[in-house]
């Protein structure tokens, strides 16, 4: 066994310098910690993959151009033919054959001479390494799946005692000890002292791969400047000041005094300064500009800060702030899809594009939101379960400052001469008012639908008996879409999936995958409708055949994804070097028109995440959004979101039927289990 583990230790330590050029420093300790102990529960030969995969942790073999597998045509024109085919019923038989034919000189004819680079991509995509080709693919992609089926909230509440506090302080104690936690969490993911069940599965029953380091260290201070073609990544590791938006003003608080982190008193003085300024905002509504499409907002955006040397500091400031937290009173969420649409406060829309933002209300409940990309909800989890495990602590332990306390003042002038709270004062030029104005009333996402669906009668235990869970619930999923799509004799039985999703095996935490409907999936829910219909009695062997085919078909569909040949991963990575290019072809248009039609939109939080967040819908029209958590003992809940639609489609409806999927699906389940129960 100590052969085993030195040998781990000594190739991940070897594999050290190169390690630091992208960032992953310390994933050798940890890794060597992570072999020692599946080694004391496995034995030694057990141990050995570790030394391999310390070596594609840290090492730079999967990065090297010269040691990637070219991504050879065929793949490309299978996944094409595919894409083309999901196409047809928008082509005819003329533009369909030009299509695939066009698609084919393109490819063979080496506009794309360097497959190594293509594969990277389109693997790279597949597996979220946060690296320059990625972030180049999500700047230049801004308009494809990945953007369009983003977060609209996701909900990292904590259930805390506030009790004795009351009124106002409920929310400004709670926000001064998210800030003295946010900052504790930062200086020890950078000192490498996070406690080992914070790096190793976040207090989970299951050890999963060590947390990316990096990756967490970029949702602070990272900003996402917008461009007219291209957006970009820009960094502040050394960020120590947060953005704070409340009636219509914005604030920069720093987080740092005389050289280290403030008290939660000393924060509470400051967020008690914020909340009680009487200042009207106007000059600061440049923030509402943020929700237009970024080329129009990056022009505005430009067009401000040469208005005054002021608006370009001010502007600074914002970009460089380590996250943004909205105390708007009325951006109660759950019960008004309108401020859940503009990013939990009522006027504002993108938050500037900073990485996360933090919504405190005041009762002192406080959400997350943040969007798909580089710096997803995802990696707020470590953060989460960071200030999951002590807030109540910092609550119990506060300090309030006794009646003769002064409030710090809320300064005017550049924020970077001030360690306490300055009110930004942003002058908008005159032909962007009435644009702001108009903007206040037109959400980002005007008519969103929000509906919570809780299912009681069962949970993970008895959906593994079909395989895995997440699986299972998109099969469930489909026959919920199916049901309610299906008229009369007319039987919808398959239907395109869109998923984000994070798992242990996946080389960097989450995944992006589209899934085509399949044959498997098809025979599954047809049986299901011949069943409730009563016309034939498919014996329960023979359904639960049929569900087990179909989680098998999605299985695999993973997998290809995660090997890189999977046709929404081909045609991205292509349409973004096309788009680097400067020159995209029609039928790369068409393909990725195509992989954006995926009716069901679903991602899967953590079981301890409370309740509420929603994932917005990819298709306006016909498109759900299923942001779901499965509970271990009996309990399912789905956030439902949709738009308000023509034909009169809601998230309640989905509700109700994804309801009636489930307890359809429900003796198929149990006959599963009795039956490997038996054996």
């Amino acid at each position: 066994m100590r052969v085993a583990l030195l040998t781990t230790a000594a190739v991940a330590r070897s594999q050290n310098k190169l390690s630091q050029k992208y960032g992953a420093q310390d994933f050798a300790d940890r890794t060597y910690s992570g072999a020692y102990r599946y080694a004391t529960r496995i034995g030694t030969f057990a141990c050995m993959p570790f030394a391999w995969a310390a070596t594609r942790i840290t090492g730079n073999q999967w990065w090297s151009n010269a040691n990637l597998p070219a991504l050879e045509v065929p793949p490309l024109l299978a996944s094409a033919r595919r894409v083309a085919e999901r196409a047809k019923l928008e082509l005819n038989d003329t533009d369909f054959a030009k299509f695939q034919h066009d698609f084919r000189v393109y490819l063979e004819k080496g506009a794309y001479t360097d497959q190594a680079k293509l594969h990277f991509m389109a693997t790279t995509f597949n597996s979220g390494w946060i690296d320059k080709f990625w972030e180049t693919m999500y700047c230049y992609g801004r308009e494809c799946p990945i953007e369009k089926a983003s977060w609209i909230g996701y909900d990292g509440t904590n259930p805390v005692n506030l009790n004795k506090f009351m009124g106002k302080d409920k929310l400004l104690v709670r926000g001064a000890c998210m800030f003295r936690l946010v900052m504790d969490y930062k200086r020890e993911l950078e000192a490498g002292t996070l406690d080992e069940n914070m790096v190793f599965g976040f207090r989970s029953k299951k050890v999963s791969l060590p947390i990316d380091a990096e990756k967490c260290r970029k949702i602070f201070g990272t900003y996402r400047k917008p461009g007219v073609d291209c957006d970009t990544f820009v960094d502040h590791p050394d960020s120590t000041h947060a953005v704070v938006m409340h009636r219509g003003s914005t604030y920069i608080l720093n987080l740092m005094k005389d050289g280290r982190v403030k008290t939660t008193t000393e924060l509470y003085a400051d967020l008690h300064s914020i909340y009680d300024d009487k200042a009207d905002g106007e000059e600061c509504d440049v923030n509402v500009l943020s929700s237009q499409k970024r080329a129009d907002w990056a022009t505005d955006r430009e067009e401000t800060i040469k208005v005054s040397d002021k608006n370009a500091a001010h502007m600074e400031m914002i970009k460089s702030a380590m996250f943004g937290v909205c105390f708007d009173k009325d951006a109660t969420w759950r019960t008004n899809a309108e401020a859940a649409a503009h990013g939990f406060s009522t006027t504002v829309g993108r938050n500037f594009d900073l990485p996360f933002q933090v919504c405190c209300k005041p009762d002192g409940t406080i959400y997350v939101i943040c969007a798909h990309g580089p710096f997803d909800a995802t990696n707020m989890a470590p953060l989460t379960e960071y200030t999951f495990a002590r807030e109540q602590e910092l609550i119990d332990n506060f300090e309030k400052p006794d009646s003769s306390f002064a409030k710090p003042l809320v300064y005017n002038h550049k924020a970077q001469d001030s360690e306490g709270v300055t009110r930004l004062s942003i002058q908008v030029p005159g032909g962007l008012k009435s644009k702001i104005e108009k903007l206040k009333t037109t959400p980002l996402n005007k008519g969103l639908q929000i509906e919570e669906f809780v299912f009681n009668d069962f949970g993970k235990e008895l959906l593994k008996a079909g395989g895995h869970p997440d699986s299972v619930i998109q099969m469930i999923f489909q026959l919920a879409y199916s049901l309610m799509e299906s008229k009369d004799e007319i039987v919808v039985a398959g239907v395109n999936t869109y998923e984000a999703l994070s798992a242990r095996h996946f080389r960097r935490w989450r995944t992006f995958q589209g899934h085509p409907r399949s044959e498997a999936s098809e025979a599954f829910v047809t049986a299901m409708h011949e069943s409730k219909a009563g016309k034939e009695t498919p014996a329960q062997d023979a359904l639960a055949e049929a569900l087990c085919a179909g989680v098998e078909a999605l299985s695999l569909d993973s997998r290809k994804t995660l090997e890189g040949f999977s046709e929404d991963r081909h045609m991205f990575a292509l349409y973004c070097l096309a788009k680097m290019r400067g020159e995209v072809p029609d039928f790369l248009e068409t393909c990725i028109e195509e992989l954006m039609k995926y009716p069901i939109s679903s991602s899967q939080v953590k079981q301890n995440h409370g309740g509420g967040g929603a994932f917005r819908p990819s298709e306006k029209e016909n498109g759900y959004g299923l942001l779901y958590r499965i509970h271990e003992e009996g309990e399912i809940k789905v956030s439902i979101s949709s738009f308000v639609s023509e034909k009169g489609k809601t998230a309640k409806g989905f509700a109700n039927y994804l309801e009636e999927a489930l307890m359809l699906v429900k003796p198929v389940l149990k006959g599963l289990k009795a039956k490997k129960t038996r054996h």
